[in-house]
């Protein structure tokens, strides 16, 4: 029976899950794996900002993004009478989308990249705008081009590895009764790079981009969450 879990995400990202899931009995290792750094108003960034409202659909990938588009449209002035219509990628996206302000009118009835791509409508010569991270893979930019839209790639901040050491993580790993809650494929790079002896450790990961990418890392143990909330995951976790 799992008793810890290890969690991955950045500090903020940590601190929402670490809270439920010390309510729900388990101890909490914080593990953060990826630090967000918001990108900078240039002037470039904020006149695209200020076009938004002008766009058919506004993509959101990650719940990330959400309060880091909104503090930049603040900064930029953005008007919020007039939002585009949010896209969302899956429920935790919409959800933080939601809490920014944004009003969200489609989300992908299977969370991915791929299922939206495929299921978004209209999308054919409509202007649809992708509030991204600097990672984010061409994918889906080039399946909603495929499908006739005009593309605009909006990158709002950056994933970096998070640089403070945590010579303890090891040891922890390796004492049973733990596993890792993975909630980005960034997390679950940096965690298998850093310390292999994750490989090995029962895994949860939120949502079937996560899962996918932690099988293809190698990591042995991997179940996906019901959903990407507190009661599927602890759900999972008491599965394990």
């Amino acid at each position: 029976m799992i008793s810890t879990v290890v969690l991955t995400r950045d500090p903020a990202g940590n601190r929402r899950w670490a809270a439920g899931l010390r309510s729900a009995g388990f101890a909490v290792i914080n593990a953060p794996m990826i630090d967000t750094v918001p990108a900078a108003l240039t002037p470039g960034l904020a006149a695209t900002l200020r076009q938004l409202p002008d766009y058919d659909w506004l993509v959101i990938t990650s719940p990330r993004t959400p309060p880091i588009l909104r503090a930049l449209m603040n900064e930029a002035h953005v008007p919020r009478a007039k939002p585009p219509s949010v896209a969302a990628v899956g429920p935790a996206s919409a959800a933080a989308a939601e809490r920014a302000g944004f009003t969200v009118t489609f989300v992908a009835p299977t969370p991915t990249s791929a299922g939206l791509a495929a299921t978004l409508n209209p999308v054919d010569g409509r202007a649809i705008a992708l509030a991204q991270a600097n990672i984010a893979p061409a994918d889906l930019a080039q399946s909603l081009q495929y499908r006739g839209a005009h593309i605009t790639r909006l990158t709002l901040y950056t994933l970096t590895p998070h640089d403070q050491p945590n010579p303890q993580l090891e040891a922890k790993l390796q004492a049973p009764a733990t596993a890792i809650l993975l909630a980005s494929p960034s997390a679950a790079l940096v965690l298998a790079q850093r310390w292999p002896a994750a490989l090995v450790v029962p895994v949860v990961a939120i949502g079937p981009t996560t899962a996918g990418a932690a099988r293809r890392i190698g990591y042995t143990a991997v179940t996906q969450a019901a959903a990407p909330d507190l009661p599927s995951v602890t759900s999972a976790l008491h599965l394990l």
